[in-house]
Formats: structure tokens, sequence, C-alpha cells
């Protein structure tokens, strides 16, 4: 089932080119370094913690967090600074648990596609992905790299501006006798995506090489554990 739900990056059909970018992922982008997390960063992201969302395979909340953060903050503090000095994302926090839901009016139909599938992470990794993600927008914003097509994380757009878009899209692609087919894109191509747009850029304008390592981490290694009654089974994310 979740081989289904879940498709893997197949490295069997790669040709010159993909071999090429798996290899340039690995690479430094030879960026600067940028600042440090400050501790108001860290407490920011923190606070912005849901309370009363589901938690992680370690059942620690935004609330249980939170009260931990309090205890020790410079502890707290320390980890998320080494991580970003390490350019590393523990494996730990990357391991999702997925819980399958049955979507309405589907309930017998006799297909994996009959389910919505709801990853709960670690609320402790929740942190580290609100500090890069912070940081890389305001890189971006800063140095005018947004593409007017990006609607994820934007201010003033919305799920309803990207839905209208692709309709039309696959409109116009009626009109013209095409068929339109959306696919997930691997994990690897997002971490060479990264860089690729940049590279005639002036260094100055690059993603800052710890922030660079740190992302690419993030985008590694990562898991997913379904979880139906007493079974379990892990697979790796390479896509989506």
């Amino acid at each position: 089932m979740l081989e289904q739900l879940i498709t893997i990056d197949d490295r069997t059909d790669d040709t010159d080119y993909h071999e090429r970018i798996r290899r340039e992922i690995r690479e430094s982008n030879q960026a600067e370094d940028d600042r440090k997390f400050t501790p108001a960063e860290i407490k920011n992201a923190i606070d912005e913690l849901k309370n009363k969302k589901a938690p992680g395979e370690n059942g620690i909340t935004g609330v249980i967090y939170k009260r931990v953060y309090k205890l020790l903050p410079s502890f707290t503090y320390t980890i998320y600074t080494v991580c970003l000095q390490a350019g590393c994302f523990p494996k730990r926090w990357m391991r999702a648990t997925i819980i399958p839901i049955i979507k309405p009016g589907k309930e017998k139909i006799q297909d994996v596609s009959k389910y919505r599938l709801i990853r709960l992470i670690k609320v402790s990794g929740k942190v580290p992905e609100k500090l890069l993600i912070n940081r890389v927008m305001q890189h971006f914003y800063s140095n005018n790299l947004m593409k007017p097509n990006q609607y994820g994380f934007t201010p003033r757009k919305s799920t309803t501006d990207v839905t209208l878009e692709v309709k039309e899209y696959i409109e116009e692609g009626f009109r013209q006798g095409h068929i339109t087919i959306f696919k997930r894109r691997s994990t690897g191509g997002i971490r060479r995506s990264m860089v690729a747009e940049y590279t005639t850029r002036p260094k100055n304008t690059l993603l800052p090489e710890k922030f660079y390592n740190l992302t690419r981490s993030y985008f590694s290694d990562r898991t997913a554990t379904l979880h139906i009654n007493s079974i379990q089974i892990e697979r790796d994310i390479t896509k989506g």
C-alpha cells in the first residue's frame, strides 16, 4: 500500500543529465556564510507552534515543547545553532508518521486512492523548518529572486490563485489538442534548483553556504512510517 501511495525516485532510467544533477547537488555552492540564528528567531519559531496540532511519533505537542524551551532556552538555542553550523538536519526529525484517512464518499472504493495521507513530524523538527523558510524567503525577496509564478509562502497569494492558473493552463492545452500531465518532483531536483537558478548571478545573491547545506540535508534521507492498527511499514521519501 505504501509503495503505491509514496512513489520513489527511480534511478534506473537516469540519463547523463540526471547523473550530472545528482553529482552537482552534492557539491558546495561556494557562497558566503550568513549570520547565525538569533535567540529571538528561535523563540519566535517556537512561539508559532500550534498547541493543538497532532504530534509526531514521540507524542510531544507544541504546548509541551514550549514549556521545555522555557526551562532550557540556552540548550534549545544551542541545538539549532549547531544544526546550522554543521549544515545537518537530524534524521530523527525527518521521520514522518503517515496516518491514512478515508476520503468522504469513498469508503467502499477498493483502491488506495481513497486515502488522504496525514503526515505528522516531531515539533522539534518544525522549528528549523520555520527558521529555514523565514531566512530563505528573506534572502529571495531582498535579492529580487522570486518568480512571478511562485505561490507557496508568498504574501497575498493563495491556493485559489494557483488553482485558477492551472485551470487556465489545462484549458489552453485542451484547445490546442494537448494532454496535461503533472509529475511529482524528486527531492534531488529540488535541491538542484536551489543552485541552478542562480549560478549565473553574483556570488552575493546565492543562498548562504550554511543555509544551503542545511536545506540540502533537509531534503536527504527522509523516511515515512505508515501506521495501520498494529502494523508499521517504513519507506524512504525521494519524491513529493
